[in-house]
């Protein structure tokens, strides 16, 4: 058994050294042709390839991979340019996040903060647990494959463990965290993204709301920000979306979410308030505010002490109409920000019918990647200009070089997320993006700050 425990360990620290050394010598083009190979293997070919069991085999890797930090620590702090984003009290150390759906159970926050995101949005997180249909998740269907393509197609993949799951290995985190087992990175900002269970969406739709609500009590002490999704995740949500962008439906949902975080914080600040010693302050006005952000410190997996933020997350092909009234809406109702795009149709962007994968649009899921830059590109300069430049707006979307990136934050976007470039570009994806968005920041003599929204009108 020790034989054993020693080969593992052996093997192990071998491994991370290869890796080390890989990621410092060898460049972009050698990572990305055996990442591909990977990738090609489980996700291409013949469609009975393209199955949820090899998704899940590559995504418990990469999420075991991840949760111990066997990929070694990048260096992106030494790129020459200002690459912080300020809003109010945050401060994210730099524009480049990971999206929800790459980390489902807060297993990965160290890992990816080690590949050089600036913040990490776990999720999507529900009340109950979303498990895998019973039909084939196809990854991708294209005959050249994703590394050629640059699109991928994501089928039957909205699943997560729920978020009780999420929520305790927070605590094992932080219980690490407190014991002194490893020490995280200080500056990585954590948001968490929740959506209705499928359950309550296809059983009982008007305790929906309620859904948002419950996790928001069970969620609020572990997050810098919080995402309400209100995403057309996949054709069987696609009504209820449409219900929750009527200005009504969605006025009381934020308002519902704003009243239960404050409620929450209250009850943790009034359990703080309990523990002053009466005599010592007697005289002494207490600010309950700072109390909370004492228990939220102590308690929390976050960086930060700061009461987190409200961001409302919507597709990126509505209608202007629809744009109108959710920017309206997050003004009136002091919603923090936006996330704007996601996956779009399978078909949407395929207007040649001979490019098209599958005869009718599928039930379930959506395309990622570049066939999607348009998209979110549009709606990024719409919303930037009806909220006139006020919200923080994070866009993801086809973003897989810096030049995306670039293009993407001028047009109006404080932050940007990648989800698809993982899989086209490899582990390294942030890295490689960050780097050579800085090179055309430093080209220009700019800062991340300084480019934000200057492509859009206010």
């Amino acid at each position: 058994m020790k034989k054993t425990i020693l080969t593992a360990g052996l093997l192990g620290f071998g491994a991370t050294k290869t890796l080390q050394y890989s990621s410092e010598n060898y460049p972009e083009e050698t990572h990305r042709y055996f990442w591909s190979k990977i990738v090609n293997k489980y996700y291409n070919g013949s469609p009975k390839n393209c199955t949820h069991k090899n998704f899940d085999k590559v995504h418990y890797l990469a999420s075991k991979i991840m949760k111990y930090r066997l990929f070694p620590k990048v260096q992106v702090d030494d790129l020459e340019v200002d690459l912080s984003i300020k809003y109010g009290e945050y401060t994210f150390k730099n524009p480049l996040g990971s999206a929800a759906g790459i980390d489902k159970a807060s297993v990965m926050i160290d890992g990816l903060s080690n590949l050089g995101f600036g913040f990490v949005e776990v999720g999507d997180l529900s009340l109950e647990p979303e498990k895998w249909t019973e039909k084939p998740a196809y990854i991708d269907c294209y005959q050249k494959g994703i590394i050629e393509r640059k699109s991928v197609i994501w089928k039957n993949v909205y699943y997560n463990s729920g978020i009780q799951v999420a929520v305790a290995n927070m605590w094992n985190r932080q219980n690490k965290i407190l014991d002194k087992k490893f020490t995280p990175i200080s500056d990585t900002l954590v948001g968490l993204t929740i959506v209705p269970s499928k359950t309550t969406i296809d059983s009982i739709p008007y305790l929906i709301k309620s859904d948002y609500e419950q996790c928001i009590e069970v969620i609020v002490e572990f997050s810098d920000y919080i995402v309400i999704n209100i995403t057309e995740r996949d054709k069987s949500k696609r009504k209820v979306a449409a219900l929750l962008r009527e200005e009504n439906e969605l006025r009381k949902l934020i308002k519902m979410v704003r009243n239960k975080l404050i409620m929450t914080l209250g009850k943790v600040a009034a359990l703080e308030y309990s523990k002053i010693d009466p005599q010592s302050s007697q005289n002494e006005v207490i600010d309950i505010s700072q109390e909370v952000r004492k228990v939220i410190y102590r308690n929390s997996l976050i960086s930060k002490n700061n009461v987190p933020l409200i961001f409302l997350k919507v597709d990126s092909y509505l209608s202007e109409e629809e744009y109108k009234t959710i920017a309206k809406i997050c003004e009136e109702e002091h919603v923090d920000g936006i996330v704007v795009g996601s996956t779009v149709p399978i078909n949407v962007g395929l207007k040649d019918k001979s490019q098209r994968i599958f005869k009718e649009e599928v039930a379930l899921g959506g395309a990622g990647g570049e066939i999607t830059q348009k998209y979110s590109n549009s709606a990024l300069k719409t919303l930037y200009t009806l909220t006139k430049g006020n919200k923080l707006l994070i866009s993801n979307g086809g973003i897989s070089t810096g030049k995306d990136m670039y293009e993407r934050m001028s047009n109006g976007a404080n932050l940007v997320q990648i989800y698809s470039a993982l899989f086209l570009r490899g582990p390294y994806a942030a890295k490689y993006i960050l780097e050579e968005f800085s090179q055309i920041l430093k080209n220009n003599n700019e800062t991340a700050q300084s480019i934000i929204g200057k492509n859009s009108k206010v």
